[in-house]
């Protein structure tokens, strides 16, 4: 009995091992990417012009979202990292499952590790999963027959309505992030992009065709649990109760036109969509873009470099340009009545950047604001090579 104790003990022991070296070892392999690798990105032969609203506050993110959830007839896509079922998460699903009812198509996908932990145990997301009208899908679920895949994630945030507006940024549905329901709270960012002809502008049509291909991939699993049962109408009922400035009519056009900003340009930039070691063809754009200004800021939470990563910096500024970038004091949380954009001003922690004699940068600074990106790429070595991204 003990020498079989003895065997399985190892037998678990060598799988283990064997699980490590697959997270670590593939990520090791540091790739690098050229413009060979996106210069030949689809064009589409018409396109409209799009509108743009950037939406800097939690509340404000938690109500444009229910508002292009209730204004749309036809489809409803809405993928995110995180979806938790609390406050913010129920207002969401209550949203989509009135919209499920009145014949709107939904297409949810979540990443397969938080997804696939929290899933089951949401009574409302699986009372959501049931209905006939709703597909829930996730991408790349935990499989101890495949570890060499557990790194890779999706990270993408997005919420698509009809074919008259979007929304994509760094928000996950959940408290932290969406409404005024907790004292600490995350601050982020999201775009939301209004077509001016429906279905024409070229970021939609990139975004959609980006969708379909991710949601067509073979690690893409469906979940459905008719098994739990929840009052998702009356869910509906208090969120409208709640927001009634959302559930009224729909906006105008020239209401829409008045809440957004024209934009000369918008497109999508994305990493290869498979679970594998990626080529880091964001980071290339965005070091690409950065090279072609004189003045750059970057916010990010946090920027963990590469080697290469760092070289690319460096040259980037011994080139001319000047690289501000604005992460977080960590030593200062984020609660409501306070703004933790003007703590990380008045107490910058910056670790100074040396670049042969260039612009120093991770100083807070200005950016040239005639172009920008919006995305929900951390600034990370192992997220570039490891996680889907997706950049407005």
């Amino acid at each position: 009995m003990k020498r079989f104790v003895k065997n399985v003990a190892l037998v678990l022991l060598v799988w283990l091992l064997f699980i490590i070296l697959c997270l670590v070892i593939p990520p090791a392999f540091h790739k690098r990417a050229t413009p060979e690798d996106w210069l030949n990105d689809i064009r589409y032969e018409h396109t409209a012009p799009e509108r743009v609203r950037s939406i800097d506050d939690n509340s404000d993110a938690l109500l444009w979202r229910l508002r292009l959830i209730e204004e749309a007839k036809e489809r409803i896509i809405l993928t995110t990292f995180d979806f938790w079922d609390e406050e913010s998460g129920q207002d969401v699903i209550g949203a989509l499952w009135a919209a499920a009812e009145r014949g709107v198509r939904v297409q949810v996908l979540l990443d397969g590790i938080n997804g696939g932990h929290f899933l089951p145990m949401s009574r409302n997301l699986c009372q959501l999963s049931s209905h006939e009208n709703v597909e829930i899908r996730l991408y790349n679920p935990i499989n101890l027959l495949t570890p060499w895949k557990i790194n890779y994630r999706m990270h993408d945030k997005y919420l698509i309505a009809d074919d008259f507006a979007y929304i994509l940024g760094g928000r996950n549905t959940d408290n932290r992030f969406l409404g005024n329901y907790q004292e600490h709270y995350n601050v982020d960012r999201d775009i939301l992009v209004y077509e001016t002809e429906p279905g024409a502008g070229q970021s939609y049509q990139q975004l959609m065709n980006y969708f379909e291909a991710v949601w067509a991939l073979p690690c893409c699993k469906v979940f459905k649990d008719s098994r739990c049962e929840s009052d998702l109408a009356g869910c509906y009922e208090q969120t409208a109760q709640r927001y009634p400035e959302v559930f009224t009519d729909s906006l105008t056009t020239a209401e829409w036109e008045s809440a957004t900003l024209a934009a000369y340009s918008v497109e999508l930039w994305s990493n290869p969509i498979e679970p594998e070691n990626k080529t880091p063809i964001l980071w290339a754009r965005m070091v690409d873009a950065m090279a072609q200004d004189s003045n750059v800021l970057v916010q990010t939470p946090y920027i963990i470099c590469s080697k290469d990563m760092y070289e690319d910096l460096r040259t980037v500024c011994a080139a001319g340009t000047r690289t501000d970038i604005l992460i977080n004091a960590v030593e200062f949380s984020c609660r409501k009545g306070t703004d933790r954009s003007a703590d990380a001003t008045e107490h910058p922690r910056p670790t100074k950047f040396e670049a042969g004699g260039a612009a120093d940068f991770i100083n807070v600074g200005f950016a040239n604001p005639a172009a920008g990106a919006v995305g929900h790429a951390n600034i990370k070595a192992a997220s570039q090579r490891a996680e889907e991204h997706i950049y407005f």
